[in-house]
């Protein structure tokens, strides 16, 4: 036997096996604003240009009114304004394109459309939520699915997953971690003055319960600034860290999965992605002196200690 020639004829295949694998690529189809990069392993950012191919692991940032378009393979994803997010797996093999995308802040649309023959298996992973699909359209931050088209396989931090279809949408509850049913989301996107109507299974007896929506008064609505703080903040661990495709080394602080617009936590500049180490010079560790130091210390102003990317940061003051 010539060995020589079947080494020579192994490597080759292995070659062809790891293209197949492999060979899928992520590009920046075109951008507007301000886009920039940061490649695995480094801490500086830079520009894209279009045309630009960009590796697993580096994460893509938006600014404010900028956006970006990239296409992997069949895939195209629309990177919202102030958008942080990664390509944590890229690959195409046997008919099956493979793309996960780990979501730290911000919004994406994802259009998949897989040749006739083949399919896409992908997730975009937020702090606090899933989605799983094989082919659709849809549109994802880090709390909220809205589908388009085809059926997104969604699920929080708990509970079990939930499927939603064409024309739905779903949400992550904040207190449960868990995502909302169809009925949850169906009931929240009834309009004022629209009736619906509810049949009740008890006893193996079913009832249909009519209802109207009532128009939330003003004084009922709640004003942003009264919200306190107006900030969702979830524990670091190893888990979330590698969901996000961040350093596993540093597990300080609570991260920010949400800010609401207009609340005291907004206005004094804290940003979804952040991390709140201490309020008002208190050191928080957990969800629970969080909570302690909020209602203990925050009585006449609010200021958050935060780390941003690598740098150690405070807010602006709140003053109540």
């Amino acid at each position: 036997m010539n060995y020589k020639r079947f080494f020579i004829l192994a490597l080759l295949i292995a070659h062809c096996s790891l293209l197949t694998v492999f060979g899928q690529q992520a590009i920046i189809q075109e951008f507007t604003g301000t886009v920039e990069i940061q490649k695995a392993g480094t801490t500086a950012w830079e520009p894209v240009t279009q045309g630009q191919t960009i590796s697993v692991n580096t994460l893509i940032s938006t600014g404010f009114r900028s956006s970006a378009l990239v296409r992997i393979g069949s895939t195209l994803l629309t990177v919202r304004p102030l958008t942080r997010m990664s390509i944590t797996e890229l690959g195409s093999r046997e008919g099956t394109e493979t793309l996960n995308v780990a979501l730290q802040a911000g919004r994406v649309r994802a259009d998949i459309n897989p040749p006739a023959g083949t399919r896409t298996s992908g997730k975009i992973i937020a702090p606090v939520a899933t989605a799983s699909t094989r082919g659709t359209v849809f549109e994802v931050d880090t709390f909220r699915l809205w589908v388009i088209e085809g059926a997104i396989e969604y699920s929080g931090v708990s509970g079990s997953p939930v499927i939603v279809d064409a024309g739905r949408r779903s949400y992550v509850n904040e207190q449960t971690g868990r995502a909302a049913l169809p009925l949850e989301t169906y009931i929240a996107d009834l309009r004022p003055d629209q009736r619906a109507t509810f049949t009740v299974l008890r006893d193996r007896r079913s009832m249909d319960i009519q209802v109207t929506i009532e128009e939330r008064t003003e004084q009922a609505s709640s004003d942003n600034r009264k919200l306190w703080p107006g900030v969702t903040v979830v524990p670091v661990t190893g888990q979330l860290l590698e969901r996000l495709n961040l350093e596993t080394n540093n597990l300080r602080g609570l991260y920010v999965a949400q800010v609401v617009s207009g609340s005291p936590a907004d206005i004094v500049g804290l940003r979804q992605g952040d991390r709140i180490t201490s309020i008002n010079g208190v050191n928080v560790d957990d969800i629970a002196a969080f909570y302690r130091v909020l209602r203990e210390r925050t009585a006449s102003e609010l200021w958050f200690g935060i780390l941003r990317g690598e740098s150690s940061l405070e807010t602006l003051r709140f003053r109540r």
